[in-house]
């Protein structure tokens, strides 16, 4: 098992972001940058990272290290929007700590600092408020905002919201997980957005983790949330939200025609996300994930977001298989023997049309799958039988609900539509 100083010196850490959506808008202002360990040591957790850190005194270290990964995987996927960058109280009040390495590393990856929002993670007691300010200024001069982490976890974090007056304030989730139960978490929620709107602050509610909870907060009027309902963390993330929170963002709501045809049907509803992996990756590596999971049918080859390749798993096998009988191959990069001309389509093409295309393309393309992107960036794979599937049971749905005569919408969907409207008529005589 590597040490944490081996670890550093490799610079061995990973990046993941998880979105921040505008809760009124439906649109992402940003990404939070979260920092892991290597996926096969027990530090691979923060917790357990920056918890070695402290006891072996690496801890500026440690954090300086992680803020450079964020920023160049921040800038090398060229995201939109801001940076929410994670640093603690104590690196900031290290005296070991030099000024302006941040703003520094920004110039040097062409990153505006005005799009780095610095995240205050109080994770331990802070006792010296003037001097935590004074280091918070001192960003904020340079062009940062300020954001503060966890609202109502910490040792005094409405002391510090007093003392810094940061832009960004987040509420813990413990206060915004079953809120739409609670009554207690819905009024203290209500309170913090009172104080917000009256100190210019803007609050990013945490953890949402389901429908309930998301239309709580929103009709609360917090201006803006993350959590898994939105967007679980990724080493790429989306850079819109699902379809289903964008429609729950915006307050014009109707009844939905509960059938579909092929035809408005995206190529999104048959996608599956695959941890990708690099040109670099050695074959034997490759090797050993399909070996541990006998459903793995491609796997993506990524680099800086965008898709390079595709691996098949039934023609990898077969290729390893040839090598082994030359030479050992696994070292050599994948790359080698990837498909460096997969099918790329965009999520937002109707499945009718990708359909199509396959039915006068190569049948490797409906055999291997596809890869699914967000304007030239990789989201996941889509696999030909899924399509397939996909497409049978929107046809099937748009026959039970069309008018044998008139392939209008027949009873079935009016007495839906009906049904809906009434339920809707109960709910608010509730509400």
């Amino acid at each position: 098992m590597k040490s944490l100083q081996d670890i550093l010196d490799q610079r061995n850490l990973s990046t993941l972001f998880q979105p921040i959506m505008d809760l009124s808008s439906g649109a992402f202002i940003g990404f939070e940058g979260l920092i892991r360990g290597p996926a096969d040591s027990p530090l691979h957790s923060p917790a357990n990272l920056f918890g070695a850190a402290r006891q072996r005194g690496l801890e500026l270290e440690t954090e300086m290290l992680s803020r450079q990964i964020v920023l160049e995987s921040f800038s090398a996927q060229n995201l939109p929007g801001k940076l929410f960058l994670n640093v603690s109280p104590r690196t900031l009040m290290n005296p070991n700590f030099k000024n302006g390495q941040t703003l520094a590393y920004l110039e040097k990856l062409g990153v505006d600092p005005k799009r780095v929002i610095i995240e205050v993670t109080e994770n331990q007691p802070t006792f010296d408020f003037e001097g935590m300010r004074n280091a918070l200024l001192h960003y904020r001069g340079m062009g940062f905002q300020i954001a503060m982490d966890d609202l109502g976890e910490g040792f005094s974090s409405l002391r510090l919201w007093s003392e810094l007056r940061p832009e960004f304030v987040k509420i813990d989730m413990h206060f915004v997980q079953g809120v739409n139960a609670d009554p207690l978490k819905r009024q203290f929620l209500k309170s913090i957005h009172s104080i917000a709107q009256s100190s210019g602050t803007q609050v990013i509610a945490e953890g949402i983790e389901t429908d309930a909870e998301f239309r709580v907060v929103r009709d609360i009027g917090i201006a803006c949330g993350q959590g898994y309902f939105i967007a679980r963390p990724s080493p790429v993330p989306p850079l819109n939200p699902p379809a289903g929170t964008g429609r729950l963002a915006n307050t014009n709501y109707c009844v939905e025609q509960p059938y579909s045809t092929p035809r408005n049907i995206a190529v999104e509803t048959v996608l599956r996300y695959v941890e990708p992996v690099q040109p670099e990756m050695e074959t034997g590596k490759i090797f050993a994930r399909f070996s541990e999971d006998k459903n793995l049918r491609a796997i993506p080859v990524v680099k800086n977001g965008r898709p390079v390749g595709l691996i098949n798993r039934y023609e990898f096998v077969d290729s390893f298989a040839r090598l082994c009988r030359r030479e050992p191959p696994g070292e050599k990069p994948c790359a080698d023997i990837m498909n460096a001309a997969p099918l790329l389509v965009e999520k937002s093409t109707p499945i009718n049309e990708l359909s199509g295309f396959l039915s006068e393309s190569e049948i490797r393309h409906f055999t291997d799958g596809f890869i699914i992107t967000e304007q030239g960036r990789y989201i996941g794979i889509g696999a030909g039988q899924d399509l397939l599937r996909e497409i049978t049971k929107a046809q099937i749905e748009t026959a039970r609900y069309a008018n044998p005569l008139t392939l209008l919408p027949g009873n079935s969907l009016l007495i839906e539509q009906r049904h809906l409207r009434q339920l809707e008529m109960v709910a608010a005589r509730h509400a």
